[in-house]
This record gives C-alpha cells, sequence and structure tokens, in this order.
C-alpha cells in the first residue's frame, strides 16, 4: 500500500479553500520560508491553521 507524501499533504493544505468542504475557512499558518507551520512524530503531522471565519 503506497501512503500519501509529506509533500502531498503540504500541497493540499496550502490549497485549503479548494479542499475543505466543510471548514474551507481554514488557512494554514505560514512559517518564515512561506510553508505550512507542521510538527510531527511518529506516524502524524499536525498543521497549524488559523480560523478566518467572520464572527
Amino acid at each position: 500500500m503506497n501512503f500519501p507524501l509529506i509533500s502531498q499533504f503540504v500541497e493540499a493544505i496550502m490549497a485549503s479553500e479548494d479542499n475543505f468542504n466543510e471548514l474551507s475557512h481554514l488557512r494554514p499558518v505560514l512559517g518564515a520560508s512561506g510553508q505550512p507551520v507542521m510538527t510531527g512524530g511518529g506516524l502524524a503531522e499536525v498543521f497549524k491553521m488559523k480560523d478566518e471565519l467572520p464572527v
């Protein structure tokens, strides 16, 4: 079984407005390098997102 590469997850996160049906108001938090802020361990990566839903 082939699993997605982290680069494929990053691409999906960068286009979150197109890829998230229910959570399309979320945007990735970008670091100084312009890449999404993420942390990982074991078998997981967690991406930091900000909620841009108008209040």
